[in-house]
């Protein structure tokens, strides 16, 4: 209960927005409430109130191994991501093989490479000819309106097809269906490359003849059409099947933490592919262990 209110805590300053004195006042009001519990808790534990005490440490140990462990992944993918640059340079030495369709490739990195992807491409030099770094987000608001929904960019130049998107929901919002997910990115990600061509085109309309301009303005539409003719080519998604384990040189505590307690929980949480409602016939899971 104590962690719940200071939880609280947080939604009131963070989401809803109001003032630090209207969230102490209401953690001092429940916090004294828990506080007695807690208090009649203890001098009963000698005949059996140890139950409640014991089980809340339970919860809260399950919640401690759960965010450390997670907070460690999410360190690791963030010093061992790629830049495009370095994965076009990588790809050159491998010679890469670009095969038809459309790639939507999810990971937590919202900026970069995840390392699970430079994992695949160094055992199977190849990817597809459309390529999407998705990334989900839960932001502190209850809805996100539709049209703001997608935040779509380029990750390197128009003939690469390499882009990137991130998808933010609220805490109220429902993911919905993976084919409507699916026509909703692809009409984004062609809106995006229509926009950004025309953007160019009217940057460089002072210094570049009108020919040019045109040109840009076909290219363009050429990679629309292109990315409508791959997704009829068909839709792969790519998940990371991670194994979190703790470094030979880590501490015994640090070893039973990661390898035992962190492992146990993910084992028995809901799979990605899964949880995204994706079709496993369509799913592509790159095993990688990270060392943290």
């Amino acid at each position: 209960m104590f962690v719940t209110t200071c939880l609280m805590f947080l939604v009131i300053t963070i989401v809803w927005k109001r003032t630090i004195f209207f969230a102490f006042l209401f953690f001092i009001v429940f916090g004294s409430l828990e506080f007695l519990y807690f208090s009649a808790c203890v001098t009963k534990v000698p005949h059996g109130g140890w139950i409640p005490l014991a089980f809340s440490l339970i919860m809260l140990s399950i919640m401690a191994i759960w965010h450390y462990g997670t907070s460690r992944k999410l360190l690791y993918e963030a010093q061992n991501k790629l830049q495009v640059d370095d994965l076009l340079r990588f790809g050159k030495s491998l010679s890469l093989v670009r095969i038809p369709g459309i790639c939507l490739v999810y990971s937590t990195t919202a900026d970069g490479i995840p390392p699970m992807f430079s994992h695949f491409i160094t055992n199977i030099p190849a990817f597809h000819r459309i390529l999407i770094f998705v990334s989900l987000q839960t932001v502190a608001r209850p809805k996100v309106p539709p049209d703001e929904q997608f935040m779509v960019d380029r990750l390197s130049a128009s003939e690469h097809r390499i882009f990137r998107c991130i998808a933010r929901y609220g805490y109220k919002d429902a993911r919905g269906d993976v084919y409507r997910f699916e026509e909703r990115l692809l009409a984004k990600v062609a809106e995006f490359a229509l926009q950004d061509g025309w953007k160019e085109s009217v940057l460089d309309r002072i210094s570049k003849p009108r020919r040019e301009d045109v040109t840009k303005g076909m290219r363009e539409r050429e990679e629309v059409g292109e990315l409508l003719e791959q997704g009829e080519a068909g839709m792969t998604y790519m998940i990371g099947n991670v194994q979190i384990v703790a470094q030979e040189m880590s501490s015994f505590w640090k070893k039973m933490v990661i390898n035992h307690g962190y492992g146990f929980l993910r084992r028995n949480c809901r799979q990605p592919a899964a949880e995204l409602g994706i079709p496993p016939s369509s799913v592509i899971q790159v095993g990688m262990v990270y060392r943290v």
